[in-house]
């Protein structure tokens, strides 16, 4: 399933790691102004890509990204007018850059606006499951996944109120939620879940690109069901909700 999925995904993959590379290197001196703020948005980037490489496989452009991301880390506060810092950020985004580049000559052509059948209509034989995440990308990877394993999937970005109203009419049995989304805090979209008395029995599960002890903590101060991380592979990831599935009321 991986290597189908690395086939479908990975010019999206490209296309999109290029641009938010490109982004990152904007914020560095001497064309951004770097600070905090720069470098908590490369950061994200980074951390966003990292799992989105995770998610088809992609383990070399997943480190490389890592590393960008710690990178960014040490330009943050009183190491942010560091010129060693500074450097060592471009030189991690540049690394990327050449891994990103190596990917593009075995990646086919981007197709704009491609449309993927859901396959929603079809799907239902073994439980449903709801992924937040503000990566399109991530969502669309997973929930193909999903659907190619009998599993009806659906997605829905950071959006607290959108995330609760997918909540009430796709009644999942699992929801994988982003440890980390811009526009919505975590902890409150596990708690509006576990106050709502319909939902009771919904497994709630971290789903992220944090290291396993940083998600460890994030589940236990949050108190869902546990964590997924993306560099487990999609593989793994559909084989562990397979089994909360099975033993989940439908």
């Amino acid at each position: 399933m991986l290597a189908e999925l690395r086939a479908q995904f990975l010019s999206e993959f490209v296309v999109t790691a290029r641009a938010r590379i490109k982004e990152a290197l904007m914020l560095l001196p001497p064309s951004g102004p770097l600070g905090d703020q720069s470098a908590e948005s490369i950061d994200r980037m980074m951390h966003t890509t990292a799992g989105e490489a995770s998610m088809i496989g992609l383990t070399e452009a997943a480190n490389a990204a890592r590393a960008a991301q710690a990178a960014a880390k040490r330009c943050l506060s009183t190491q942010a007018n560091t010129p060693l810092a500074l450097v060592g950020c471009a030189r991690a985004l540049r690394s990327l850059a050449r891994c990103i580049d190596a990917l593009a000559v075995s990646a086919p052509s981007a197709v704009a606006g491609s449309e993927r059948s859901t396959k929603e209509g079809e799907l239902d034989g073994l439980g449903r499951v709801l992924l937040v995440d503000d990566s399109p990308f991530n969502a669309a990877v997973l929930s193909d996944a999903l659907q190619t394993a009998g599993i009806r999937a659906t997605s829905v970005r950071d959006d607290l109120d959108q995330a609760l109203a997918q909540m009430s009419s796709f009644r999942p049995q699992v929801v994988l939620i982003d440890a980390i989304m811009p526009n919505l805090d975590p902890e409150t979209l596990c708690h509006q879940i576990r106050a709502d008395p319909v939902q009771v029995g919904v497994r709630l599960l971290l789903f992220t690109a944090l290291s396993d002890e940083e998600a460890a903590t994030q589940a236990r101060k949050l108190g869902v069901d546990g964590y997924l991380t993306k560099n487990l592979g999609t593989d793994a990831i559909v084989a562990r909700v397979r089994s909360l599935l099975s033993g989940a009321g439908k």
